[in-house]
């Protein structure tokens, strides 16, 4: 029978397929001119999207009724005197699990009671006396490695696993972009920059009848270090915060997630590269695109949305899309090539505003995005051509999730690690003409 985890990795990855349906259908209904063929897969998609719809229904029934198994079992788990004992702990001073899986929780209710342990354990956070054996490996069932260093105290398999899934789970810049797991401290990108139309060693020939073959030899990629840098976030916790367990857990999950998940979608853009990631915006990768002469300042014209669009290079298999500031939406409704728009509100119209597509890719809003009329306020990217090797929790994957509890600061800190750079090191050269592409162009500052 499929755990939590399991059923829960379940629904999200419905969920991602169903955003890759969702995307395929309105790139085809957008286009300004359909065929009958175009017509045939907008309604084959369109199966496929209700087929899943009732798939990720039953998979998430599948996850509410497993929560509420769990919970049922819990409801018999035995109670310590918290007040004087602490929580789970019996009076003889031995710590029992109320968790029924406590390979995955390492005896812990939930996350809270988790946190409460780790500041209790740390010097300074508690009575020494009190250490939960559960932070140190006394029982047979606790797989616990780590103890109270400065790496802080391993959390639980389930709740980290809850943790990672939460930050790149949100549609924001790190599940878009091509995440690899890793154990390792730093990585080597085989960095393959060459094209199928370039000298990159591999030639094809036609051959001659009765003519010998001429062999060609692929030169090995070139590497290059990815390090994953520690990133850490500090989740403040006064005294009513640590008397509300519920608040507690939310603080140390939801919250941290959407603060982490933010930090490293402007690192993986703005990074500079130096003890954290290199961001597409600091790399020589980038196209930036000059503004038109004589054009007025914190304006776009259509020109500039021409010369972005034919300096973009795919990923194979890769979903481009624009990135932008809703500064520039009283310049984007306007633009006109002739009579026609370039901007395509959404299929269910402006009621679904803003959003739409922009020479028929999609258009995502972003305050990671600049402000109109500095470079960044528009960014045209194929997002898998950037590389993100992470420390990742799962079944097979080490990971580097510590909490650690600093009590100068009243504070409960995460500590992971990640790394990142864009997969080309410069613009390629395309197979006719002259005019550099890359996965990320972007339109130079107009002051």
């Amino acid at each position: 029978m499929p755990n939590l985890k399991e059923l829960r990795q379940a629904v999200s990855d419905l969920k991602t397929e169903g955003r890759k349906k969702f995307a395929e259908l309105n790139a085809l209904r957008a286009k300004a001119s359909r065929t009958d063929a175009d017509d045939a897969d907008i309604a084959k998609l369109d199966g496929e999207i209700n087929a899943l719809e009732a798939k990720v229904a039953e998979a998430q029934a599948a996850v509410e009724a497993e929560e509420k198994r769990l919970d049922r079992e819990r409801s018999f788990a035995p109670l310590g005197n918290e007040a004087t004992e602490g929580r789970g702990r019996s009076a003889a001073g031995d710590f029992s699990s109320n968790e029924p899986n406590p390979a995955l929780t390492y005896g812990f209710h939930d996350m809270a009671e988790f946190a409460m342990a780790v500041k209790q354990a740390t010097p300074g956070g508690g009575n020494m006396v009190s250490v939960d054996q559960r932070l140190v490996g006394a029982g047979p069932t606790n797989v616990q490695t780590a103890n109270g260093t400065d790496d802080g105290f391993m959390v639980p398999p389930m709740f980290r696993d809850g943790i990672w899934e939460l930050v790149f789970d949100m549609e924001d810049i790190p599940s878009w972009v091509d995440d690899e797991p890793t154990s390792a401290r730093e990585v080597k990108l085989l960095a393959d920059e060459s094209t199928p139309w370039g000298a990159g060693g591999i030639e094809v020939r036609w051959r001659s009848e009765g003519t010998q073959m001429t062999g060609s030899k692929a030169p090995p990629a070139a590497p290059r270090s990815v390090p994953l840098e520690p990133l850490y976030a500090f989740v403040t916790a006064d005294e009513d915060l640590l008397e509300d367990a519920p608040r507690l857990a939310n603080r140390l999950t939801n919250k941290a997630a959407i603060a982490i998940n933010w930090k490293i979608g402007d690192s993986i853009i703005y990074g500079d590269g130096v003890q954290k990631p290199l961001g597409w915006m600091k790399s020589p990768a980038k196209i930036a695109v000059a503004k038109k002469a004589g054009q007025a300042a914190k304006t776009i014209v259509v020109e500039n949305v021409l010369d972005m669009y034919t300096r973009l290079l795919t990923q194979p298999g890769d979903s481009p899309f624009w990135m932008a500031n809703r500064d520039i939406v009283p310049q984007l409704v306007v633009m006109q090539i002739g009579v026609t728009p370039m901007w395509t509100p959404p299929v269910a119209g402006l009621k679904e505003a803003p959003g739409g597509f922009l020479l028929g890719l999609p258009i995502r809003w972003s305050e990671h995005a600049e402000s109109l009329g500095t470079e960044g306020d528009l960014q045209l990217l194929s997002p898998k051509g950037y590389y993100m090797p992470k420390k990742a929790s799962g079944i097979r994957f080490d990971t580097s999730i510590h909490l650690y509890f600093d009590y100068g600061l009243q504070a409960f800190r995460w500590t992971f690690r990640l790394g990142g750079q864009p997969h080309l090191s410069k613009p390629v050269q395309p197979a006719k003409g002259d005019t550099s592409k890359s996965h990320f162009v972007t339109l130079a500052t107009r002051a």
